[in-house]
C-alpha cells in the first residue's frame, strides 16, 4: 500500500521531480551555510567578551581591595574615637553600613565574573 505522498511522486514526471530535489538541496546547502557564518560571526565575539569580562573583573577586584582598606580605616576610627572617648559624626554608621554593603555585592559580582571568564574558555 502506497502513501499519499508515494502516490503523488509516482504521478510526477522525473525531471520534475529531479528539479525539486535538487532545489532541495541547494536550499539546504544555503541555509548550513548561513548557520556556518553566524556560527563564526558570533564566536569571533569571544575575544571581545573575553576582555571585556576580564577588564570588569579587574576593576571589580580593584574595587574590593579599596572596599575593604576602608573599612579597615572605619574599624580603625572606631577603635580611636573610643579610645579617646569621642563619638564619630551621626552619619558615620550609614556610611559603613552602606560600605559593608557595597563590599558584598563586589564579592558577589566577582565570583560571577570569574565563573563568565571560566565559561567563555569554550
Amino acid at each position: 500500500m502506497k502513501s499519499n505522498i508515494e502516490k503523488v511522486y509516482s504521478k510526477l514526471p522525473k525531471v520534475e521531480l529531479s528539479k525539486v530535489e535538487l532545489g532541495l538541496v541547494d536550499n539546504f546547502i544555503k541555509s548550513a551555510k548561513a548557520v556556518s557564518n553566524m556560527y563564526g560571526d558570533s564566536y569571533s565575539e569571544k575575544t571581545n567578551i573575553k576582555t571585556i569580562v576580564k577588564k570588569t573583573l579587574r576593576g571589580l577586584e580593584m574595587a574590593d581591595s579599596a572596599g575593604q582598606r576602608s573599612l579597615k580605616v572605619g574599624i580603625d576610627l572606631e577603635k580611636q574615637a573610643k579610645n579617646l572617648g569621642v563619638e564619630l559624626p551621626s552619619d558615620y554608621n550609614q556610611y559603613k553600613s552602606r560600605l559593608i554593603s557595597d563590599i558584598e555585592d563586589i564579592d558577589k559580582a566577582i565570583r560571577i565574573y570569574k565563573q563568565i571568564n571560566s565559561q567563555v574558555d569554550f
